[in-house]
């Protein structure tokens, strides 16, 4: 009887190692927001965003993705095509911030209307920019500010997913409630910070504040 118990007991316990090798193997293998020919442009404890080549019969475009590791679906974000414009701009990952589960990155595009001297007189090299904010949990765009007709200064974004934008002296924010304008003057670009839902800044050598939510 007791060689009949032991047995089972042997049996019962390779039974339950069984699933437990490959799931490992597997839990091993798994690599969060993984993409094939990827390059990685930023990558922190919760987030990767990541850019690929993508080729057709007239122009190469550099597209730009987003993943919350938390969920592992990735998100389209923008793309630049052969000329460079479109997408994030000269600057390229220096002009992106990650808060939490928010992604946020500046975008500039050209109308071409300089090639042919059409460019309306306030815009006279047909260049329009803005700041654009995606959720990756949400997987959606949830805040833009723009056309602006030059790169902003600086920018801020919030784990909120709030953003705060430094333009020709001007600085904005939207956030759930809307845009408005937070300042204006001689802001400190360098100076523009987010903490958690609040944007702080320096103009005139005092420091400000505003809560975006």
């Amino acid at each position: 009887m007791r060689a009949r118990i032991a047995g089972f007991a042997v049996l019962f316990m390779a039974i339950a190692l069984v699933p437990a090798v490959p799931a490992e193997a597997a839990k091993r293998r798994a690599k969060p927001c993984a993409a094939k020919g990827s390059k990685t442009v930023r990558n922190t404890r919760d987030v990767r965003i990541w850019s690929r080549k993508k080729t057709d019969e007239s122009n190469v475009q550099t597209q730009y993705f987003g993943c919350l590791k938390s969920v592992k679906r990735q998100v389209f974000l923008t793309s630049t095509d052969g000329d460079g414009g479109g997408g994030m701009g000269g600057s390229g990952p220096t002009a992106l911030k990650v808060a939490g589960r928010y992604v946020a990155f500046v975008t500039v595009a050209d109308s071409g209307c300089s090639r042919y001297m059409m460019c309306e007189p306030a815009n006279p090299d047909g260049v329009s920019a803005g700041v654009t904010a995606f959720d990756l949990r949400r997987r959606k765009r949830v805040r833009g500010i723009g056309p602006l007709p030059d790169p902003p200064t600086a920018f801020a974004l919030t784990q909120r997913g709030g953003l705060a934008v430094l333009a020709n002296g001007n600085l904005v924010g939207v956030d759930a409630g809307g845009q408005r304008q937070l300042d204006a003057g001689a802001i400190d670009g360098r100076t523009l910070r987010a903490e958690i839902s609040i944007v702080s800044w320096v103009r005139d050598g005092v420091e400000r504040f505003a809560r975006l939510r």
